[in-house]
């Protein structure tokens, strides 16, 4: 059964109820009923809530102004677009991927084909859950895709065997987290090397990984966090930011690689892993 209202991605019949697991799950346009257990998940308008602890946009994004390294007001520099490795949009067809695609902790983010769960109520948000009790069935999903969301999860082990859980045999996750990367947000607990993060993904088969953004991220906003942290409010501290802005521009010049160096030297690195069939 497909639900409307916008959930027209969501496949309701590969869903079960996170209070007691059970799949028999009766949906209208009010709310979504477990017939196990008789727990209620309210609707609204393209989405569903699998919990009541959630966050508001606002709220999440509050808590990313409270610990606030750049400190911003009417200059913010403009990055270059370079990532390595595949960009999520093209992973369903790079991979040959045709069944269902979970997008965890976008947030914000929208791609089509995908079904987004966060734990923030946005916008493009489908499933409103933790990600640490994903409401699909054992072996129901073929892609899952994560980015850059672990190192605000404390027990991130516990997203690792959901996701686990609800793979396929032979279904793929894609994995990025950060490297050398600096603390940006009140909730930020984790950093991964890349050996940190093939020894988390060992119970899959390794497909690919690599660097996503680069040295020049690590260095950009390195140098502009510092500057900040040194400097009063006003003309001279905005003077430098623009300065370094444009100083520090050809650094996005120099080609990435898949060396282990370079890896360690980026930002953000990623895996992408296959659940072994069994």
């Amino acid at each position: 059964m497909k639900a409307n209202n916008g959930l027209e991605v969501v496949d309701f019949n590969l869903l079960i109820c996170p209070a007691c697991g059970g799949s028999a799950l009766q949906v209208d346009e009010a709310q979504v009923v477990c017939s196990g257990c008789g727990k209620a998940y309210r609707k609204e308008p393209g989405k569903v809530f699998f919990t009541e602890e959630y966050f508001d946009v606002d709220n999440w994004e509050g808590k990313s102004s409270e610990f606030d390294l750049f400190k911003r007001e009417s200059f913010v520099p403009k990055r270059p677009d370079k990532i390595g490795g595949p960009r999520i949009k093209d992973l369903r067809s790079m991979l040959k991927v045709t069944g269902v695609a979970l997008n965890l902790g976008g947030g914000a983010d929208s791609y089509e084909g995908f079904t987004n769960i966060d734990l923030g109520r946005y916008p493009n948000v489908h499933i409103v859950s933790s990600l640490q009790n994903i409401p699909y069935k054992d072996a129901s999903v073929d892609l899952v895709v994560s980015n850059s969301v672990l190192e605000h999860i404390y027990d991130y082990k516990s997203v690792i065997e959901e996701i686990y859980r609800v793979l396929k045999p032979g279904g793929y996750l894609y994995l990025s987290v950060p490297n050398l990367c600096m603390r940006h947000h009140e909730y930020d607990y984790h950093r991964w090397t890349m050996p940190g993060l093939v020894e988390l993904l060992g119970e899959f088969e390794l497909v690919d990984h690599g660097f996503c953004r680069g040295v020049a991220y690590s260095i950009d906003t390195l140098m502009e966090a510092l500057i900040v942290h040194k400097t009063q409010p006003g003309f001279f501290r905005e003077s430098l930011r623009r300065i370094w802005s444009f100083v520090g521009r050809p650094f996005y010049w120099i080609d990435g690689d898949n060396s282990p160096e370079y890896a360690a030297m980026s930002q953000t690195i990623y895996a992408i892993v296959r659940k072994q069939e069994e």
